[in-house]
């Protein structure tokens, strides 16, 4: 689909646009190109939306049909007492007009934010949410149903400013077109049956993503034993899938510093002999969204204005139950040393994560940062919209958690509790791979954190906002490509 900007006025749209104007009461009261717009067809628009209850309350959308002079539908979107942090709030009502134009299938879609502009953001960051929510909106889940062409495809979607100068925004427009591109990446990755993404097919794909200025070397289950990377290998000998370890990076050598990225590949979460109900298990092919989250990433990283130079680790294996599993009990050693006693083969995230980072350290990065579906402890403190985020930096949490915020990805902060460590003891190892029932995303957090060193890092807990139960507007059901904005964000921050 097509991304454009425009400046006219409403009346110079096609006869054949839909027009989405997000709104509240006031401006449907005081706006003054609505109510030029009004005017041109004799005031029905404010009637009928008057005649229909239609207070702009959020989610509420109205459907009007004008006349031949400018755009064909109008449809009012509210934006009222919407229960959303403001930026996320724009990107869902994005999604949210763009799904009423594709039930009218519509063409083209001109979406324009009336009002003054909320909070501190400016018509730059609006637009960039805009395009961003849309485009999220218009990729479609993936799926092994038939379907049936009904010859409904949006061509373009256009971002209308009436009377303000577009040009300055073109910037912001490629950049939300380049993170919904980005996450619709990790989208695909996560809703792709275990069946099908097994740790090789993962990969495959993630080399298959990155462009030619990126290096890519894939780790096989030799290479992994012969490190010592005694995790990964744990965790992934009890499939007939062999684990494995993506290197991408984007400069040349064995270069000290830039930026570290690790993220969680189990691509399917049996429990291994700690086995899951089956009931838990119905969304355990999303816990590889952390490196689902940085494959998306990996398929941009070259558009991106990097600050600093980036490396990108993806562990990947898939922990299942038979006669060669990580049982109860097993000491594990870790890539550097470290022993970890397997109190719980279902607590098999942070032992993959565990030889990634610690193999990462020894290029010295001046930061690191893992992202994980790693705990349902933080899923059920923080709810389903709302990831983790620890760290042994406050500056580097401050960074991210802004990052965040910029992106419209909800994060928040939980402390590592020096006392829970006692947790983590073991008689048998240096470490346990699992604390007490209480407290259980921070000790995750803690045992982490053993095999950073003192290198600056923070560990994101995706857990809940990585998958959507029900549909949202600016996603369907299933994977919703969490931690890419913010990512991008971080690493390349728009001026503005």
């Amino acid at each position: 689909m097509r991304v454009q900007l425009s400046s006219s006025p409403f009346s110079g749209l096609q006869s054949g646009d839909t027009l989405a104007l997000l709104c509240t009461r006031a401006t449907l009261a005081d706006d003054p190109a609505f109510q030029e717009l009004d005017r041109e067809h004799g005031g029905r628009i404010a009637a009928t939306a008057t005649e229909e209850g239609f207070k702009a309350k959020w989610k509420k959308t109205s459907l009007h049909r004008l006349s031949d002079r400018g755009p064909g539908r109008l449809i009012l979107v509210g934006l009222e007492e919407a229960p959303l942090p403001l930026r996320l709030m724009i990107k869902q009502a994005a999604g949210l007009a763009l799904g009423r134009a594709k039930e009218l299938k519509a063409k083209r879609l001109v979406i324009a934010f009336l009002g003054p502009l909320p909070g501190d953001l400016s018509r730059g960051a609006i637009t960039r949410l805009l395009v961003e929510g849309a485009l999220l909106a218009a990729h479609p889940r993936l799926t092994y149903k038939k379907r049936e062409d009904d010859g409904a495809t949006m061509e373009e979607l256009v971002i209308c400013w009436p009377g303000q100068d577009t040009l300055v925004l073109r910037d912001a427009a490629d950049r939300g077109e380049l993170v919904a591109r980005a996450a619709s990446v990790a989208r695909d990755l996560v809703n792709e049956p275990a069946g099908t993404l097994y740790p090789e097919v993962f990969a495959g794909k993630v080399a298959n993503l990155a462009d030619s200025s990126l290096s890519v070397e894939i780790r096989d289950l030799r290479w992994l034993r012969d490190k010592g990377m005694g995790g990964i290998v744990g965790v992934g000998i009890g499939s007939t899938n062999e684990p494995h370890l993506v290197e991408v990076d984007c400069r040349e050598g064995d270069a000290k510093g830039g930026v570290l990225l690790i993220g969680k590949g189990v691509t399917f979460d049996s429990g291994g002999l700690s086995l899951k109900p089956a009931d838990s298990m119905k969304t355990m092919k999303d816990d590889m969204a952390g490196a689902g989250a940085l494959a998306g990433l990996v398929s941009v990283l070259h558009q991106l204005e990097l600050r600093q130079p980036v490396r990108i680790l993806l562990p990947l294996a898939e922990n299942m139950p038979d006669g060669r599993a990580t049982k109860v009990g097993d000491v594990l050693k870790m890539y550097g040393g470290k022993t970890v006693e397997v109190i719980n083969t279902d607590a098999e995230g942070r032992l993959i994560l565990a030889d990634a980072l610690a193999y990462g350290q020894e290029r010295a990065p001046e930061w690191t940062i893992d992202l994980a579906t790693l705990t349902g402890a933080s899923v059920v403190a923080l709810g389903p919209l709302c990831a983790a985020i620890m760290g042994n930096r406050p500056e580097l949490v401050r960074d991210v958690l802004s990052a965040g915020e910029r992106a419209g990805e909800t994060m928040w902060q939980l402390p590592l509790i020096e006392a829970y460590k006692k947790m983590l003891e073991s008689k048998s190892a240096d470490l346990k791979n699992a604390g007490e029932r209480w407290g259980g995303a921070i000790t995750a957090g803690l045992f982490l954190r053993e095999f950073v060193g003192d290198t600056p890092w923070v560990h994101i807990d995706l857990a809940g906002p990585s998958w959507a139960d029900k549909e949202e507007p600016a996603f369907p059901e299933g994977g919703t490509g969490y931690g890419v904005a913010s990512l991008i964000e971080l690493l390349s921050p728009m001026a503005g």
